[in-house]
């Protein structure tokens, strides 16, 4: 059943959803209207423990669902971002404060998409969130999996071309949560379709989502909510819709017309007015993309037997498999660092050894597998070299 809790000029949503186990629940925070976004935090619970689902943005909001979650009186283990953008992990900053025992993780490919855009969302937002805005913000740390909440497992599924995207499948309440992939009563966000096959990526999401076969499906953002699976359809058919409007339209305005007649229920709004600017590229828009190395193997080839395997274990740390070079440290954990420096082309960071003077840099350029490495000559030359590089799994 969707409460709506009634103040002066206030309306929010919270829900709680009976679960189909008898030990799992469901309650579900959104602040509608109120918010600059409606986004979701979903709280899963048992008897004595709960995990949570993305923190909120405005400060307000991550009051108000703190206490939701006190009042279940249940112990919060962990908080899961599932998102890189910042109203789901902005909230994060007045959470900890009042969980200090709970985990703050994510994958590795958000943590790094969160620690790579934080400085510049913070410049975007403060001004507009002033009170509500983070005093700082929390980097979560890099899981591949999720623990088990009282015997039951919570899974984090993702494409395996697109890792940046994320959502939470719960098999006990075949339900999913979490992850930015489904809207509802609303024009999608389309912002973040400038990636090359942005829309079949995220078509491959929705069908993923459906094979699953789920009873139950947490839309991140929505006016009204509905947790029928009838949302995957509307979502495909609206970025089906979409694509086919965004090559016919010669503008933003032509493609606003198309989708405003196409879908005369949903208000046309900021989501589909900023979006089409972008999409018809009126309006420039910064997305962080995935760093392809990011819990893989990788070969870095120079040709002449110089070739060597670096798995980057998460988005901080990586170690060397194997390497022409005897003075490597194999298998050890060192420490990197990561930027993008242009679409999909990355310099790379780190020092071979406790001792190095100087770090080793490496522009990986994904889109082509060319790569440019510096220092790696046995005179300590100083010099660029290249050679390719690929994943290696």
């Amino acid at each position: 059943m969707t409460h709506k809790i009634i103040a002066p000029i206030i309306v929010f949503y919270l829900c709680c959803i009976p679960a189909l186990s008898q030990n799992l629940q469901l309650k579900i925070y959104n602040p509608g209207d109120r918010g600059f976004f409606p986004v979701t935090s979903t709280l899963v619970y048992g008897e004595q423990d709960a995990i949570l689902i993305d923190a909120q943005f405005e400060k307000k909001f991550a009051l108000e669902l703190i206490e939701e979650i006190k009042s279940t009186g249940k112990n919060l283990k962990l908080i899961y971002i599932s998102h890189r953008d910042p109203d789901y992990y902005f909230g994060l900053d007045e959470l900890t404060k009042a969980f200090p025992e709970a985990q703050i993780v994510s994958t590795a490919q958000t943590a790094y998409a969160i620690e790579a855009s934080k400085d510049d969302k913070l410049k975007l937002w403060l001004p507009q969130l002033k009170a509500d805005a983070p005093t700082k913000v929390i980097i979560p740390n890099a899981i591949r999996t999720l623990p088990l909440l009282e015997g039951h497992s919570l899974e984090i599924v993702r494409a395996k071309d697109n890792p940046i995207n994320t959502f939470v499948w719960i098999p006990s309440l075949q339900a999913i949560a979490g992850g930015v992939s489904v809207s509802t009563d609303m024009h999608l966000w389309m912002t973040d379709t400038q990636q090359q096959n942005a829309f079949e990526k995220w078509i491959e999401q929705i069908d993923i989502m459906k094979a699953l076969h789920p009873k139950i499906v947490i839309p991140s953002h929505y006016k009204k909510l509905d947790t029928d699976p009838k949302s995957l359809d509307f979502v495909r058919e609206y970025l089906v819709s979409y694509q086919k409007a965004a090559v016919e339209s010669v503008d933003a305005e032509n493609l606003i017309k198309v989708m405003a007649a196409n879908y005369p229920k949903l208000t046309v709004d900021a989501n589909l007015n900023i979006g089409a600017k972008v999409v018809k590229g009126e309006l420039e828009w910064k997305t962080t993309a995935a760093f392809p190395a990011i819990d893989h193997h990788i070969r870095v080839d120079y040709g002449n037997g110089k070739a060597y395997e670096i798995e980057f274990v998460d988005n901080r740390q990586l170690r060397f498999l194997y390497s022409y070079d005897n003075d490597t440290r194999l298998n050890e954990l060192i420490e990197y660092a990561v930027k993008e420096v242009s679409p999909n082309v990355f310099m790379v960071s780190w020092k071979n050894n406790n001792t190095a003077k100087v770090s080793f840099v490496q522009i990986q350029n994904w889109n082509s597998g060319v790569v440019f490495s510096n220092n790696d000559s046995s005179d300590n030359a100083n010099r660029l070299i290249q050679g390719t590089v690929a994943l290696n799994d």
